[in-house]
Protein backbone atom coordinates (compact mmCIF):
# COMPACT_ATOMS: atom_id res chain seq x y z
CA UNK A 1 0.00 0.00 0.00
CA UNK A 2 0.93 3.50 -0.69
CA UNK A 3 1.39 6.12 1.69
CA UNK A 4 1.92 9.52 2.19
CA UNK A 5 6.10 10.00 3.14
CA UNK A 6 6.39 13.24 1.32
CA UNK A 7 5.38 16.64 -0.42
CA UNK A 8 5.66 16.30 -3.69
CA UNK A 9 7.54 19.13 -5.08
CA UNK A 10 7.08 18.82 -8.56
CA UNK A 11 3.99 19.56 -10.29
CA UNK A 12 2.89 18.65 -14.09
CA UNK A 13 1.76 20.82 -16.51
CA UNK A 14 -1.78 21.37 -15.37
CA UNK A 15 -4.71 20.98 -17.95
CA UNK A 16 -7.19 23.66 -18.51
CA UNK A 17 -10.86 23.08 -18.89
CA UNK A 18 -12.89 25.46 -21.49
CA UNK A 19 -16.07 26.39 -21.80
CA UNK A 20 -17.12 28.51 -25.03
CA UNK A 21 -14.47 31.48 -25.01
CA UNK A 22 -17.59 34.29 -25.69
CA UNK A 23 -19.14 32.74 -22.40
CA UNK A 24 -16.76 31.51 -19.27
CA UNK A 25 -13.91 29.67 -18.67
CA UNK A 26 -13.06 26.79 -16.46
CA UNK A 27 -9.79 26.27 -15.02
CA UNK A 28 -9.25 22.97 -12.25
CA UNK A 29 -9.71 25.63 -9.58
CA UNK A 30 -8.16 23.09 -6.68
CA UNK A 31 -5.22 21.75 -8.60
CA UNK A 32 -4.19 25.52 -9.47
CA UNK A 33 -4.14 26.17 -5.82
CA UNK A 34 -2.27 23.44 -4.89
CA UNK A 35 0.76 23.74 -7.63
CA UNK A 36 0.76 27.58 -6.50
CA UNK A 37 1.64 26.22 -2.77
CA UNK A 38 3.93 23.22 -3.90
CA UNK A 39 1.44 20.65 -2.55
CA UNK A 40 -0.04 17.61 -4.00
CA UNK A 41 -3.20 18.04 -6.48
CA UNK A 42 -6.37 17.32 -5.05
CA UNK A 43 -8.94 14.74 -6.35
CA UNK A 44 -12.12 17.27 -6.84
CA UNK A 45 -12.14 19.30 -9.91
CA UNK A 46 -13.93 22.68 -10.06
CA UNK A 47 -14.53 24.80 -13.13
CA UNK A 48 -16.69 28.01 -13.08
CA UNK A 49 -19.81 29.47 -14.78
CA UNK A 50 -19.77 33.23 -14.18
CA UNK A 51 -20.32 34.68 -17.49
CA UNK A 52 -22.14 34.56 -20.71
CA UNK A 53 -25.92 33.56 -19.13
CA UNK A 54 -28.98 33.80 -21.92
CA UNK A 55 -31.94 35.03 -20.10
CA UNK A 56 -35.65 35.46 -20.68
CA UNK A 57 -38.07 37.79 -19.04
CA UNK A 58 -41.20 36.47 -17.64
CA UNK A 59 -43.11 36.47 -14.14
CA UNK A 60 -39.53 35.17 -13.13
CA UNK A 61 -36.43 35.33 -14.52
CA UNK A 62 -34.91 32.32 -16.51
CA UNK A 63 -31.28 31.66 -17.82
CA UNK A 64 -29.13 29.18 -19.49
CA UNK A 65 -25.71 28.53 -19.91
CA UNK A 66 -24.13 25.38 -22.02
CA UNK A 67 -21.13 23.46 -20.85
CA UNK A 68 -18.82 20.27 -21.53
CA UNK A 69 -18.98 17.90 -18.97
CA UNK A 70 -14.98 17.96 -18.92
CA UNK A 71 -13.10 14.38 -19.86
CA UNK A 72 -13.04 11.72 -16.66
CA UNK A 73 -16.34 13.51 -14.82
CA UNK A 74 -18.69 10.51 -16.08
CA UNK A 75 -17.55 8.48 -13.16
CA UNK A 76 -17.54 11.23 -10.72
CA UNK A 77 -20.15 12.63 -8.26
CA UNK A 78 -20.85 16.05 -9.59
CA UNK A 79 -22.20 19.11 -7.95
CA UNK A 80 -23.53 22.81 -8.81
CA UNK A 81 -22.41 25.12 -6.37
CA UNK A 82 -23.98 28.54 -5.80
CA UNK A 83 -21.86 31.00 -3.93
CA UNK A 84 -24.97 33.36 -2.82
CA UNK A 85 -28.56 32.57 -3.64
CA UNK A 86 -30.57 36.04 -3.44
CA UNK A 87 -33.84 34.59 -3.89
CA UNK A 88 -35.89 31.91 -4.79
CA UNK A 89 -34.48 29.44 -7.23
CA UNK A 90 -35.00 26.52 -9.34
CA UNK A 91 -32.46 24.16 -11.20
CA UNK A 92 -32.67 22.37 -14.46
CA UNK A 93 -30.12 20.37 -15.66
CA UNK A 94 -30.30 19.06 -19.79
CA UNK A 95 -34.94 19.75 -18.57
CA UNK A 96 -34.36 17.23 -15.61
CA UNK A 97 -35.56 19.34 -12.26
CA UNK A 98 -32.35 19.41 -10.06
CA UNK A 99 -34.18 21.02 -6.98
CA UNK A 100 -34.51 24.26 -5.50
CA UNK A 101 -33.09 26.45 -2.90
CA UNK A 102 -35.13 29.58 -0.83
CA UNK A 103 -32.38 32.20 -1.03
CA UNK A 104 -31.72 34.99 2.04
CA UNK A 105 -28.13 35.22 0.41
CA UNK A 106 -27.35 31.76 1.55
CA UNK A 107 -24.99 29.39 -0.43
CA UNK A 108 -26.63 26.35 -2.53
CA UNK A 109 -25.41 23.05 -3.77
CA UNK A 110 -27.18 20.25 -5.67
CA UNK A 111 -26.43 17.17 -6.44
CA UNK A 112 -26.52 16.79 -10.67
CA UNK A 113 -24.70 13.70 -11.75
CA UNK A 114 -27.93 11.87 -12.86
CA UNK A 115 -29.01 14.57 -15.14
CA UNK A 116 -25.81 14.68 -16.78
CA UNK A 117 -24.67 13.69 -20.05
CA UNK A 118 -21.57 13.01 -21.67
CA UNK A 119 -20.51 15.95 -24.27
CA UNK A 120 -22.86 19.04 -24.27
CA UNK A 121 -24.96 20.01 -21.06
CA UNK A 122 -27.10 22.71 -20.68
CA UNK A 123 -27.87 24.18 -16.89
CA UNK A 124 -30.97 26.11 -16.45
CA UNK A 125 -31.74 28.69 -13.02
CA UNK A 126 -35.54 30.14 -13.01
CA UNK A 127 -35.48 33.41 -10.39
CA UNK A 128 -37.97 34.99 -8.87
CA UNK A 129 -38.97 38.28 -10.62
CA UNK A 130 -36.40 41.22 -10.30
CA UNK A 131 -33.38 39.38 -9.49
CA UNK A 132 -29.88 39.77 -11.68
CA UNK A 133 -29.84 36.71 -13.78
CA UNK A 134 -26.05 36.47 -13.94
CA UNK A 135 -25.66 33.50 -11.50
CA UNK A 136 -22.12 32.67 -9.89
CA UNK A 137 -21.70 28.90 -9.93
CA UNK A 138 -19.24 26.94 -10.29
CA UNK A 139 -19.29 22.82 -10.84
CA UNK A 140 -17.15 20.22 -8.69
CA UNK A 141 -16.66 16.24 -9.21
CA UNK A 142 -15.53 13.56 -6.51
CA UNK A 143 -15.52 10.52 -6.18
CA UNK A 144 -18.79 8.83 -4.60
CA UNK A 145 -16.99 7.91 -1.80
CA UNK A 146 -15.03 11.12 -0.63
CA UNK A 147 -13.96 13.27 2.40
CA UNK A 148 -17.49 15.40 2.54
CA UNK A 149 -15.95 17.87 5.50
CA UNK A 150 -12.47 17.85 8.24
CA UNK A 151 -11.65 19.41 11.18
CA UNK A 152 -8.32 20.35 12.86
CA UNK A 153 -7.78 21.53 16.48
CA UNK A 154 -4.77 22.08 18.02
CA UNK A 155 -4.77 21.59 22.13
CA UNK A 156 -1.49 23.20 24.09
CA UNK A 157 -0.41 20.34 27.02
CA UNK A 158 1.13 21.37 29.99
CA UNK A 159 4.35 21.18 29.45
CA UNK A 160 5.62 22.16 25.76
CA UNK A 161 3.54 20.17 23.98
CA UNK A 162 0.65 20.07 21.49
CA UNK A 163 -2.00 17.94 20.73
CA UNK A 164 -3.02 17.79 17.55
CA UNK A 165 -6.80 16.64 16.59
CA UNK A 166 -7.93 15.51 13.21
CA UNK A 167 -12.16 15.38 12.95
CA UNK A 168 -13.06 13.86 9.35
CA UNK A 169 -16.70 13.28 7.94
CA UNK A 170 -16.71 10.97 4.86
CA UNK A 171 -19.50 10.27 2.93
CA UNK A 172 -20.27 7.49 0.27
CA UNK A 173 -23.22 8.46 -2.64
CA UNK A 174 -22.74 5.11 -3.92
CA UNK A 175 -25.30 1.80 -3.42
CA UNK A 176 -22.97 -0.44 -2.10
CA UNK A 177 -21.46 -0.54 1.86
CA UNK A 178 -17.97 0.75 1.06
CA UNK A 179 -16.09 -1.83 3.95
CA UNK A 180 -12.49 -1.04 4.89
CA UNK A 181 -11.83 2.18 3.90
CA UNK A 182 -8.79 4.12 5.56
CA UNK A 183 -8.56 7.84 6.38
CA UNK A 184 -4.36 8.86 7.09
CA UNK A 185 -2.68 11.99 7.59
CA UNK A 186 0.74 12.97 7.90
CA UNK A 187 1.77 16.60 9.00
CA UNK A 188 4.85 18.30 7.54
CA UNK A 189 7.10 21.60 8.78
CA UNK A 190 7.44 23.95 6.72
CA UNK A 191 10.66 22.92 4.85
CA UNK A 192 8.45 19.40 3.69
CA UNK A 193 9.88 17.29 6.35
CA UNK A 194 7.62 14.98 8.18
CA UNK A 195 6.61 15.51 12.30
CA UNK A 196 5.73 12.19 12.71
CA UNK A 197 6.98 8.70 11.13
CA UNK A 198 4.52 7.15 9.00
CA UNK A 199 0.90 8.19 8.19
CA UNK A 200 -2.06 8.48 10.82
CA UNK A 201 -5.11 7.30 10.53
CA UNK A 202 -8.31 5.45 10.95
CA UNK A 203 -10.50 2.30 9.50
CA UNK A 204 -13.87 3.24 8.66
CA UNK A 205 -16.88 1.12 6.61
CA UNK A 206 -19.55 2.93 5.10
CA UNK A 207 -23.20 2.69 4.60
CA UNK A 208 -24.45 3.63 1.31
CA UNK A 209 -26.30 7.00 1.37
CA UNK A 210 -24.53 7.39 4.25
CA UNK A 211 -22.10 10.52 5.93
CA UNK A 212 -20.01 9.35 9.44
CA UNK A 213 -17.42 11.22 10.89
CA UNK A 214 -14.23 9.99 12.86
CA UNK A 215 -11.46 11.24 15.21
CA UNK A 216 -8.11 10.55 16.11
CA UNK A 217 -5.34 12.74 17.40
CA UNK A 218 -1.59 12.89 17.97
CA UNK A 219 0.53 14.33 20.64
CA UNK A 220 3.88 16.73 19.32
CA UNK A 221 6.47 16.78 22.02
CA UNK A 222 7.00 20.72 21.07
CA UNK A 223 5.96 22.68 17.87
CA UNK A 224 7.34 25.76 16.42
CA UNK A 225 4.08 28.54 17.47
CA UNK A 226 2.30 31.00 15.02
CA UNK A 227 2.24 34.71 15.35
CA UNK A 228 2.15 37.68 13.40
CA UNK A 229 5.44 38.19 13.34
CA UNK A 230 6.86 34.66 12.38
CA UNK A 231 3.67 33.36 10.79
CA UNK A 232 4.80 29.88 10.70
CA UNK A 233 2.29 27.60 9.25
CA UNK A 234 2.60 23.48 8.92
CA UNK A 235 0.84 21.45 6.18
CA UNK A 236 -1.23 19.13 7.01
CA UNK A 237 -2.26 16.26 4.28
CA UNK A 238 -5.44 14.29 4.68
CA UNK A 239 -6.16 11.23 2.14
CA UNK A 240 -8.79 8.55 1.82
CA UNK A 241 -8.33 4.73 0.31
CA UNK A 242 -10.01 2.18 -0.18
CA UNK A 243 -9.33 -1.50 1.14
CA UNK A 244 -7.52 -2.16 -1.90
CA UNK A 245 -5.25 0.99 -0.98
CA UNK A 246 -6.69 3.16 -4.07
CA UNK A 247 -6.57 6.48 -3.59
CA UNK A 248 -10.26 8.18 -3.47
CA UNK A 249 -9.84 11.69 -1.93
CA UNK A 250 -7.11 13.67 -1.04
CA UNK A 251 -7.47 17.21 0.69
CA UNK A 252 -4.41 19.55 2.56
CA UNK A 253 -4.47 22.89 5.21
CA UNK A 254 -2.18 24.90 6.56
CA UNK A 255 -2.10 24.56 10.43
CA UNK A 256 -0.65 26.73 12.86
CA UNK A 257 0.18 27.02 16.62
CA UNK A 258 -0.87 29.56 18.77
CA UNK A 259 1.89 31.46 21.32
CA UNK A 260 1.00 29.85 24.60
CA UNK A 261 -0.26 32.43 27.01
Amino acid sequence: MKTINHLKQDQPDLTEYHLEPERSDSIPYANRDQARRGLPDQSDFYFSLEAGWQSSFHPTSRCWQDFHLPSGWESKQVFAHFQRVESAIGVWVNDQWAGSALGGNKRAEFNITNALQPGQNRIEVEFSSGVNCNPAIHLWAVAAIHLRDFRITTVPGDDASWEIIIQPVMRNLGTKLALNHRIETMLFDARGIPVWIGPLGVMVSIEAGAEISAAFSYRLKKARPWSPEDPYLYTLILEMRDADGTLLDLRSARVGFGQRT
